[in-house]
This record gives C-alpha cells, sequence and structure tokens, in this order.
C-alpha cells in the first residue's frame, strides 16, 4: 500500500509540472501576439522620427505597386516613405499586415526590391550598394519593417521599442 502511495504522488507531481509548463508557454504565446496590439500610426511615427530624413517622400498607392509589387489594399496598413534624390536609395516601408501569415509576402517584396536597386547601383553606385547592403528587414508580429537609410539601426531601434 506504501509503494502504491508514493506512485501516486510520483505521479502528481509529474502532471503538475506538466500544468506549469503548459501555463508558461500559453503565457509566452499571448505575450508575443502583444505586438499586433500596438496603433499603425504610433509605430509610423516612432519610425519616421527615428529615420529623419527630410528628403524623403510618401509614397501613394501607384509607388507601393511600382517598387514592391504589392498592393496596399490587402493590407490592414502600410507606409513608403522613398527618397527625393536621383541617385538615393533611402526607403521606409512599414506594413500592418492582417496576420502574421501574410508577413512573409511583404518580406519576400522587400527582399526583392533590394535586389532590384542593388542590380540598379552594381558597379558605379558603391555608397548605395553599401546603404542597400545594410539595410533591414524585421518583422515582429503582425508588422513588418524594411529601411534602407544610413540610420537603418536607429529606425529597427525605434520600431522595436515602439511595439513593446
Amino acid at each position: 500500500m506504501t509503494k502504491k502511495k508514493g506512485e501516486f504522488t510520483v505521479l502528481r507531481n509529474i502532471r503538475a509540472g506538466m500544468v506549469i509548463i503548459l501555463l508558461i508557454y500559453i503565457g509566452l504565446i499571448f505575450q508575443s501576439k502583444g505586438d499586433s496590439d500596438t496603433p499603425f500610426a504610433d509605430v509610423q511615427k516612432a519610425v519616421v522620427d527615428a529615420a529623419d530624413d527630410k528628403n524623403m517622400t510618401l509614397a501613394g498607392t501607384q509607388e507601393i505597386k511600382r517598387f514592391y509589387g504589392i498592393n496596399p489594399k490587402d493590407y490592414e496598413d502600410i507606409t513608403l516613405y522613398y527618397t527625393n534624390e536621383t541617385m538615393g536609395v533611402n526607403e521606409l516601408l512599414l506594413v500592418k499586415t492582417k496576420d502574421e501569415n501574410e508577413a512573409e509576402a511583404v518580406e519576400e517584396a522587400a527582399e526583392q526590391r533590394k535586389k532590384t536597386q542593388l542590380d540598379n547601383f552594381e558597379g558605379y553606385g558603391a555608397e548605395q550598394v553599401k546603404l542597400l547592403d545594410a539595410s533591414i528587414i524585421k518583422t515582429k508580429g503582425t508588422y513588418v519593417l524594411f529601411v534602407i537609410s544610413p540610420k537603418a539601426e536607429t529606425v529597427e531601434k525605434a520600431f522595436t521599442k515602439s511595439l513593446k
């Protein structure tokens, strides 16, 4: 009888441990979903302020389609700033997707844009190629950021901070 009582205690401890692990796992899942709750306008302001580039223009639907091949209407919110300079490559794309699965398509569009720009400037635009190589594509929850800028790391930090 004592042996059975000991076995039940061990099983109860194992079960309690598994429940605790499950609760921690669920808590981590819900914690990571918080990124999507931040209003787009707040994230946009943070990254645009961090970019601090007076030579950038807010793009319309046509420019977004032309540069990235994506339709802004397919996403919850989207903004693109691009350079006014003829030889410039500075861009800032911020997208809030409807769900995390859509983020991959935006990342692929950003990668393709980067590749196109690298092809355009390779061989004669050393500074542009350097900026493109240092560009950042980052996804956090339903948000995707693509930034080509001398301040790319600063913009990325502002992006991450705004989603906490």
